[in-house]
């Protein structure tokens, strides 16, 4: 319908368009079927709001359309009822699409005056509308939204037609501002397919939380590292550079996406991982100080959650309340901001209607025992599952023995902060030099530092954020010079910097001062003489004391300064200076060297790699304490390393102990023979250990023997090593400066190899995508494997997956993935498993999760539709709607025992439903056919409980006695081996 009056008239604008339209795998063929879809769903759409598609004005837009509504038709069916009948109209065409044929769509509604030529329609309101529909922050709601459609109105809309209606929850929308081209404006976005939860975004921010988010905010634009800074540095959102993390676990292939949105989503409980250094303290700071900013200034999307940070130490005693340990933290940022302390009877509450408050755990690791990690642990997954919803919980921590965080099972998904790549460092490099350089001369200057970064072999350590940081200090300190080689040299050349940069800021003077004043506390002559020379005698140890303090809060963290220091000859309070005064003599004098910073509980070392360092000085302080250190840790005719354990949190500070004993004259013989001999008759897990240490922490110890192992493993193959240890030690030897090649080659001749097992020919091909410059040769073998009929079908998705984690094949991947989940002529089983693998890639989580709720309907068998329903629960969006058809199988009795049994363990480690699946399983354990099986899956996915629960089944005398029996059998084993785990971990 064409109007040619010359006048302008009112309408309701609604535009369209598909994401990604002209992306390059979306050939001639899917864009045709795109577009049919496009408008077949905006048809349904307008029909189902009461507007018919021959009463509109519509023009096509190529990748989108636009719709006309003449004022006859009230605007409000128009944000009432069509968002939500176009993402239902575009799942379905979803459904039954192929991949790059699907469409995700952005829509966009405004009204205003248009006026019509022979040419089409024209005027300001409808260039206001295409602008919104082009505007970043809906771009990236529907890129970041799991649903299918994201929609922008304008501020006009949202006020005369949103906030009005009874239907729609304005709640539910967020406010973005919209800058295009000549466009300023305010609007609103919302996701009716995955709604924002309600009242997030009409959040009201009091003065006190005000204060809160305003000192919070403070604190966290501070750089992560800038209590050791030399000078005044940039803060942190100047020089982050964001990283990308790895969802990891046994069922999961790795996905790999950016960390910020790993949090963002975070609604109970995850784990974020990462080495010393990693990462982890600067994601939680950005978190807060983005969400802060947010709420403060009306920027962005903070989303439901008030972010609190927190350091995991305060959460270890059991008979301190989550509120109370919320409330402490926030008032210890009492010199940021006048009153930023919130009372703990706020944290028993939402911050608001249908929001939570988001607790951002730090430093887990750093709690020295096992058994009281594993507790911190279980008191948060406790209270991010209570209802209502209050809190969740990000918890940042180094790698732990898998036992520890197993605790969790499901209940936590592991997100492995990834390092920094090269490109990474160069862009860190050139924001940071810009403190000290123009544009141009710190790119420059970045360009050089990653060049020395090479020569020094230094690119895998300084993928850190902690190292690259040192390293740019030390760059910048003298760029003239070599950077040193090895993470111990670095952290030696640093400590010497912040003691050289001490002279500079006349810290001596300082420590003068601080003495004079000590002894100005006291008259007597005698007694002023005694405290001088005390003063003086620890002034003078003070190198010695840093080593000694470290050395004992690596294992006692919690112990008092005044305490631990008075165990060492130097340190001895005169009679007549009272023990405050001491204990505040002692944290300045420390303080002052930069290498302890004050925090919320007292002084503390800047960061724990440097207690490590200096808790290794200390471990290695003399020729005796280096050869008894040396026994331990390297026993003499032992073919094996006891602490050689990975991942692990003793892994950083042993690289640093080892460091010592191999730079040391009298135990470095001695030391590399050792090391030798462990190299070549250690087990796989010690040569695991060893090469973490030679390649990512760049510990001194001796290569050659490591080298030569490796090489011997892979030409001597023995029939009692497993069979891809061969593609491990390939896999490790690539990563050896000088091997990358030799490496490559004997993963490729794997690949190559038809006598090998296609599995382990698969698993060498991953590893071989890895390696610099194979990535493409890699992916070539992928692809053969994947579309090679005769292969099995887990064989075929396997390689598949791998596939998927090389970015430029991803979409390859999943047109194959997606053609695997509809082959009829496969098995259910391996249907099921390719939608399950499907769902490991981000942007196909939507058409994975509509594959597995299809088969949990309508697979023949009850076990593989049990399957498809609890895959369905491990996607992270979709953990409800799999749940439901997993409470829905065990509460059918015509579906089979076993696989009711099976239901009920998916089921019990989805958050919420935990107790009634206890319940089902106890029932299960009574039915004869599936006892064993029952009970096995209640040790499993109920650890701490399960003990009470299998002993009150062994001493019921109504239960049969097999029952009894097994239950006895299984409790015992369970708790025989969670107190063996914690004697484990406790002595790690």
């Amino acid at each position: 319908m064409v109007e040619t009056t010359g006048h302008a008239v009112h309408r309701t604008m609604i535009l369209v368009d598909v994401e990604g339209f002209g992306s390059p795998d979306r050939t001639l063929p899917h864009q045709l079927r795109t577009r049919a879809g496009l408008y077949e769903v905006v048809r349904e759409a307008l029909a189902a709001a009461g507007v018919p598609w021959d009463g509109c004005y519509h023009e096509d837009r190529g990748d989108g359309v636009v719709v006309l509504v003449p004022p006859e038709y009230p605007k409000a069916p128009l944000v009432e009822v069509l968002p939500g009948a176009l993402a239902r109209a575009a799942s379905r065409h979803n459904d039954r699409s192929h991949g790059a044929a699907r469409a995700r769509l952005r829509l966009a509604v405004h009204a205003g005056e248009v006026a019509f030529d022979e040419h089409g329609a024209t005027s300001t309101s409808l260039t206001t509308a295409f602008r919104l529909l082009d505007a970043a922050p809906l771009k990236r709601a529907l890129a970041e939204s799991p649903g299918v459609v994201a929609v922008i109105v304008s501020e006009s809309i949202f006020q005369e037609v949103v906030r009005q209606s009874a239907i729609v929850d304005p709640a539910t929308f967020r406010p973005v501002e919209v800058a295009v081209k000549e466009v300023r404006e305010r609007a609103w976005i919302s996701l009716p397919d995955r709604p924002y939860p309600p009242d997030a975004a009409g959040a009201v921010v009091d003065e006190e939380l005000r204060a809160y988010l305003s000192a919070a905010r403070k604190v966290a634009d501070r750089h992560t590292y800038s209590s050791v800074d030399l000078e005044d540095g940039p803060a942190l959102p100047e020089v982050h550079v964001p990283q990308r993390s790895r969802r990891s676990s046994a069922a999961e292939a790795a996905v790999v996406e950016p960390v910020e949105a790993v949090i963002g989503r975070a609604e109970r409980l995850c784990l974020l991982v990462a080495g010393p250094g990693g990462g982890k303290s600067t994601a939680l700071r950005m978190r807060l100080r983005d969400v802060a900013a947010g709420l403060l200034d009306g920027t962005g999307d903070p989303g439901p959650m008030v972010p609190v940070w927190v350091s995991a130490r305060t959460l270890v005693d059991e008979g301190t309340p989550i509120a109370e340990a919320l409330a402490a933290a926030t008032s210890r940022l009492s010199r940021n901001a006048p009153s930023p302390g919130l009372p703990a009877e706020r944290f028993r509450r939402s911050p608001w209607p249908g929001a939570h408050w988001q607790v951002l755990v730090d430093d887990l690791d750093e709690v020295p025992d096992a058994g009281q990690r594993l507790a911190v642990l279980e008191k948060l997954a406790n209270a991010a599952a209570e209802a209502p919803h209050l809190y969740g919980f990000v918890v940042a921590t180094r790698p732990l023995h898998g036992q520890e965080l197993a605790v969790l099972g499901k209940r936590a998904p592991h997100h492995e902060l990834l390092p920094f790549t090269l490109e990474d460092l160069r862009t860190y490099a050139e924001k940071y030099f810009a403190v000290r350089w123009e544009t141009a001369e710190a790119a420059r200057h970045a360009g050089l530092f990653v060049r020395a970064l090479k020569a020094a072999s230094l690119e895998d350590p300084a993928g850190t954020p902690l190292m690259v940081f040192m390293l740019c200090r030390l760059y910048l300190a003298a760029p003239e010079r070599s950077l040193p080689v090895g993470r111990t040299a670095v952290y030696e050349a640093f400590t010497d910097l912040v003691y050289e940069n001490n002279q500079h800021k006349r810290i001596a003077d300082s420590h003068e001062e601080l003495i004079a004043r000590l002894v100005d506390r006291v008259q007597s002559p005698k007694e002023r003489a005694a405290t001088v020379t005390a003063a003086r005698q620890a002034h003078a140890a003070v190198p010695e004391l840093v080593n000694h303090l470290a050395h004992h809060w690596r294992s006692s963290p919690t112990s008092p300064l005044v305490e631990v220091l008075g165990k060492h000859g130097s340190v001895r309070r005169p009679r007549k200076i009272r023990p405050g005064w001491w204990e505040a003599f002692l944290e300045d004098l420390l303080r002052l060297t930069g290498l302890l910073v004050r925090g919320a509980n007292g002084l503390r070392f800047a960061h724990q790699t440097f207690l490590e360092y200096h808790a290794a000085l200390h471990a290695t302080r003399d020729p005796a304490r280096r050869a008894r250190t040396l026994g331990t840790l390297v026993p003499p005719g032992r073919a094996d390393m006891e602490s050689a354990r990975y991942p692990s949190p003793e892994a950083s500070y042993l690289g640093f102990v080892l460091d010592q004993l191999l730079l040391s004259e009298d135990t470095a013989e001695e030391a590399e023979r050792r090391l030798t001999a462990v190299a070549a008759h250690g087990s796989i897990r010690t040569i695991h250990f060893l090469v973490i240490q030679a390649t990512h922490l760049r510990t001194a110890i001796p290569v050659d023997p490591l080298v030569e192992r490796l090489r011997h493993l892979i030409e001597h193959r023995s029939v009692y090593d497993p069979i891809d240890t061969v593609v491990y030690a390939a896999a490790w030897l690539s990563l050896f400066d000088g091997h990358r090649e030799d490496g490559a080659a004997v993963l490729a001749r794997f690949v190559e190899d038809d006598g090998e097992r296609i599995w382990d020919r698969i698993e060498a091909a991953s590893y071989l995508a890895a390696v610099e410059e194979h990535e493409e040769e890699a992916a070539q073998w992928l692809h053969l494997f994947v579309a090679a009929a005769l292969l099995e079908p887990d064989e075929r998705t396997k390689a598949a997956q791998a596939l998927a984690r090389i970015e430029s094949h991803q979409q390859c991947a999943v047109t194959w993935l997606n053609r695997f989940a509809e082959a009829e002529h496969w098995k259910p089983g391996d249907r099921v498993a390719a939608a399950r693998a499907l769902a490991t890639i981000p942007s196909e989580v939507p058409a994975a999760a509509a594959l597995l709720t299809a088969f949990a309907d309508d697979l023949p068998t009850d076990d593989d539709r049990v399957a498809a329903a609890w895959y369905l629960a491990t996607i992270e969006p979709r953990e409800a709607e799999g749940a439901v058809l997993l409470l829905r199988f065990v509460e059918d009795p015509a579906t089979g025992s076993t696989a009711r049994t099976w239901a009920a363990w998916g089921l019990a480690q989805v958050d919420g439903f935990e107790e009634i699946a206890v319940e089902w399983l106890v029932t299960f354990a009574r039915q004869r056919e599936v006892r064993g099986e029952a009970l096995q899956r209640m040790a499993e996915v109920v650890p701490d409980a399960c003990v009470a629960v299998l002993e009150r089944i062994a001493e019921d005398p109504a239960e049969p006695m097999p029952t009894r029996r097994l239950a006895a059998e299984i409790a015992t084993k369970r708790d025989q081996s969670l107190r063996d785990g914690v004697r484990i971990f406790s002595t790690s």
